[in-house]
């Protein structure tokens, strides 16, 4: 008797633009594959390193440049100028509205009659599918079903909800409280019951449920491999000589905020320097993590301090590392070998509490970092982690405090960040 061949059931498509998002779509994509077609749209540099990373027949990735349609770019940037209020959020009047060009903040200026902000969303789709209708990307395919993962630039390829079902995932925690999604799904999925609130007073999403921090997979999945498997796993790479560079040694992990491509370099780098001081001289040796877009050499000038060890440098100013296995095992892994996290402003406090490492999370005396500190203290780190207890208060002048903090390290502040990123 012959096998019947097992019938492909529906074609999902996938739309994750980044390669952060890509890192966060990889399980989603693999479970729809088994029995339904996957269409993956991403951004062009993503397109050969998802097809080596699937290898399956049934997923087929497309890059997005070959349907975006340019007035409807234009169009986008035209209705956030006209019709949405600077006070769509927080977030969005004092991080982004604040640094526009003096010509664009004139033109919002000038265009004052702002739509109310429940209205934002639903208006963009209704405009947008009134002049791009026929420009959606459900006009080459035949889509059962859309899951996006924020945040989505081209917005004017996303079909209709009425016309395909659509699931918006959260990438990250900040997400909800920035840009307009310009999205309506059928569903929103997001960490936990307070990003959900967010997702709903914000985007006026009203439909939210809970899914598993995908960013942090590589840290559910290393949790359940024995340490010397992972050893193995990296063996004559760099990454694995310098988790050998880290036996037997007192390390404190510090985390990068920002980099010389960025804003607020200068402030950090003055943290830092403040940092090496700390430990000089003790048997702690501060491991500075660059930031995965850093540029090479950032961080170099503290090398001049005996106890500090300055991490790998990415190799893509894309962050492209994230999609390499190597990579996420020796995340886990300096998570594992290192004493404490010492954090400022960096989403690897929330890693570091679901693998329950203690960490010290700073709040830094605003005015003595060049704008740093009031840069650490936006609002999703302000409300949600900032507020528990824990928190240290460093000044800058109270540095044998904080070496007393590493020495009677308190547990308090991980547990209850580790609580919040999926309490429901």
């Amino acid at each position: 008797m012959i096998k019947k061949e097992k019938m492909i059931k529906k074609t999902i498509g996938v739309w994750c633009e980044h390669n952060f998002q890509v890192y966060s779509a990889l399980p989603i994509i693999n479970k729809y594959s088994v029995n339904n077609s996957v269409i993956v749209f991403t951004n062009k540099e993503n397109v050969k390193v998802i097809n080596e990373l699937v290898n399956n027949p049934n997923i087929r990735v497309k890059c997005i440049h070959d349907f975006t349609y340019r007035p409807a770019i234009l169009f986008k940037k035209i209705f956030e100028i006209l019709f949405v209020s600077e006070n769509f959020s927080f977030v969005y009047k004092h991080e982004f509205v604040k640094k526009d060009s003096l010509k664009l903040r004139a033109l919002r200026k000038i265009f004052f009659l702002k739509l109310p902000n429940d209205k934002v969303n639903k208006s963009f789709l209704k405009l947008n599918n009134m002049f791009f209708k026929n420009k959606s990307i459900d006009k080459y395919f035949d889509l059962n079903l859309m899951i996006t993962f924020t945040k989505v630039y081209y917005a004017h390829l996303i079909p209709s909800k009425d016309k395909v079902p659509h699931i918006n995932i959260m990438e990250s925690w900040d997400h909800p409280m920035k840009f307009p999604y310009y999205l309506f799904p059928n569903y929103s999925l997001t960490w936990n019951k307070d990003l959900a609130k967010d997702t709903k007073r914000v985007q006026h999403l009203l439909k939210v449920k809970q899914i598993t921090p995908l960013k942090f997979k590589y840290l559910y999945e290393c949790n359940n491999i024995d340490i010397d498997k992972l050893l193995n796993d990296i063996k004559n790479t760099t990454y694995y000589e310098e988790i050998m560079n880290l036996q037997n040694k007192k390390v404190i992990l510090y985390p990068t905020t920002t980099s010389s491509s960025g804003i607020m370099h200068q402030g950090e780098m003055k943290l830092i320097k403040e940092l090496c001081e700390v430990f000089e001289g003790t048997l702690y040796y501060l491991y500075i993590k660059p930031k995965p877009n850093a540029p090479n050499g950032d961080y170099d000038i503290f090398k001049s301090y005996k106890n500090v060890i300055i991490g790998i440098y990415a190799d893509s100013a894309l962050g492209s590392d994230i999609l390499d296995s190597n990579y996420n095992i020796f995340r886990y892994l300096l998570l594992k070998y290192s004493n404490i996290v010492i954090n400022a402003g960096t989403t690897f406090a929330l890693e570091a509490a679901i693998v329950d490492k203690n960490i010290i999370q700073l709040n830094l005396e605003e005015g003595n970092y060049f704008g740093f500190a009031k840069w650490c203290k936006t609002y999703h780190l302000s409300k949600y982690v900032l507020s528990l207890n824990g928190v240290f208060q460093f000044k800058g002048n109270n540095k044998t405090q904080l070496l007393k903090q590493v020495e009677e390290p308190n547990p308090i502040f991980c547990k209850e960040l580790k609580k919040w990123i999926t309490e429901w």
